[in-house]
């Protein structure tokens, strides 16, 4: 009875993590095996959240083991996520920008790789294209924003990558 009452605890925890819990107030990620803890910091670059990542780094995991998947790094999720605060995170703990991978098999495309600079490269350029196609304004003021926030993003990787 014990048992099963800790696996169910221990599944309520492991998805209010993944809903985007602080795990750090509820001690999991220490608890969890190395993969769990690289899978969680995955799914917080990809979502952009840079207080789980720092929170994944703090608890010793790798930023440049690439996922099983595809061979993304956490760096290639958070430059796709456009969270600038969770690149400098990550760029801060030592993540490398010359790190190629394949985008993940799960988005059903075998794709190129590509290191997270290049990746920022072709969304800044997807951006800057998207925004030649625009017309209402409210959507190229909304475009700018993207293209200023990769822009940063695209410096921010050029800069570790010297």
């Amino acid at each position: 009875m014990t048992l099963r009452l800790t696996g169910a605890w221990l599944t309520v925890v492991g998805l209010c993590f993944l809903a985007g819990c602080n795990a750090d107030r509820l001690g999991t990620l220490k608890r969890m095996s190395p993969q769990q803890r690289q899978a969680a910091m995955i799914k917080a670059a990809e979502a952009g959240d840079a207080v789980q990542v720092k929170a994944c780094i703090d608890a010793g995991v790798s930023v440049n083991e690439p996922e099983v998947q595809g061979g993304w790094t956490a760096l290639h999720f958070a430059v796709r996520s456009q969270d600038e605060a969770t690149v400098s995170a990550l760029l801060a703990a030592g993540a490398n920008p010359r790190v190629a991978g394949r985008p993940p098999a799960r988005w059903g495309a075998s794709g190129v790789a590509l290191t997270a600079a290049e990746l920022a490269k072709l969304q800044l350029m997807h951006t800057i294209l998207r925004g030649l196609d625009s017309s209402a304004a409210e959507r190229v003021a909304q475009n700018q924003k993207t293209r200023e926030r990769m822009e940063r993003i695209v410096a921010l990787l050029a800069k570790a990558a010297k």
